[in-house]
């Protein structure tokens, strides 16, 4: 980032809130729509999930293990393969249901 852009304003350390300092923050105003946008869209997929901890537990071992195969989330799960796609359908229904994914027709 060049210099004439940092903030002189620093963050301390151990702040609570744990957010970018401001020198991390991006300089465009789009960037930070953009983020904005992202972080809104995380929050709208996790409270998809709530009330259904399976749904969620699957989610979670695919993005922090970086999971795609059927059989590798099911090994990760101790489930079958069949119950891993099982619940992608259900995943699936769920994320359309809340206008996440467009639901596309065979």
């Amino acid at each position: 980032m060049r210099e004439e852009n940092r903030s002189s304003l620093r963050r301390e350390r151990d702040s609570a809130d744990g957010g970018p300092s401001m020198d991390e923050l991006p300089a465009n105003a789009s960037d930070v729509s953009i983020i904005l946008e992202e972080e809104e869209y995380c929050r709208r997929v996790w409270a998809s999930l709530a009330g259904d901890p399976d749904l969620e537990e699957m989610v979670r071992v695919i993005l922090d293990l970086n999971l795609e195969k059927p059989r590798d989330i099911a090994a990760a799960l101790g489930i079958t393969t069949t119950e891993v796609q099982n619940r992608k359908k259900r995943l699936r229904r769920r994320f359309v249901e809340h206008h996440l994914v467009n639901e596309v027709h065979p």
